[in-house]
């Protein structure tokens, strides 16, 4: 697996032994485990997609141990580094969270699902392709209901079809909903509102 990039410049943070290990143990090793024995072999073949961008090193992995900026329940988000790299980036203390309050296999299941929902935005929509570039809160919005609408259909939906449905997870059972009522017609007004919903303001976003 690619090493991680464990930073928070801001911070200066020198990440401790404990950090690396955690990030080794329920990321790297269950990065492997899903590769090699992840039951739904439609949504396996999605998760090895990324894997294989991020072993390219077209994509950076990096782990954060400060909260994303626009909501501290955020477990991934991408990104485009100032030197023009796409980046993937881990928090931390969120994955530590979840992951001590679900099984091994519903957790898998979200590292699946945020890491194919962040490459969409990365490789599908570009939208954060030039570093410098600006955009509205719109525009991101946009962005993120057609990622949401696109990992719907290709995780959620073979998630719930084998059974493998998180209901304690809001965002993903309204998803879920949403494509009941119009499928993956991305520019549906339901789809936009629920863009809207799950892209909180990021006070550092490079809006217009």
């Amino acid at each position: 697996a690619p090493p991680l990039e464990i930073t928070a410049p801001e911070e200066d943070h020198i990440p401790t032994a404990e950090e690396a290990v955690w990030a080794q143990e329920h990321l790297q090793d269950v990065w492997d485990e899903i590769e090699k024995s992840y039951p739904i072999e439609s949504v396996r073949r999605e998760f090895v997609h990324v894997l294989e961008r991020l072993r390219r090193r077209e994509i950076v992995a990096n782990i954060s141990v400060e909260p994303n900026p626009a909501s501290s329940d955020v477990n991934c988000a991408a990104d485009i580094r100032p030197d023009g790299k796409q980046r993937m980036t881990f928090y931390l203390l969120v994955l530590q969270r979840i992951q001590k309050n679900v099984d091994a296999e519903t957790y898998k299941d979200v590292v699946i699902d945020c890491m194919v929902h962040e490459n969409i935005h990365l490789e599908e929509q570009m939208l954060f392709e030039n570093p410098k570039a600006q955009y509205t809160w719109e525009e991101f919005a946009r962005g993120e209901a057609e990622a949401w609408c696109l990992t719907t259909k290709r995780v959620l939906v073979p998630l719930r079809q084998a059974g493998r449905t998180n209901t304690h997870d809001w965002g993903r059972q309204e998803a879920l909903a949403i494509y009941d009522g119009v499928g993956a017609n991305c520019d549906d007004p339901l789809w936009i509102e629920f863009g809207r919903t799950m892209s909180p303001y990021n006070p550092q976003g490079n809006y217009k």
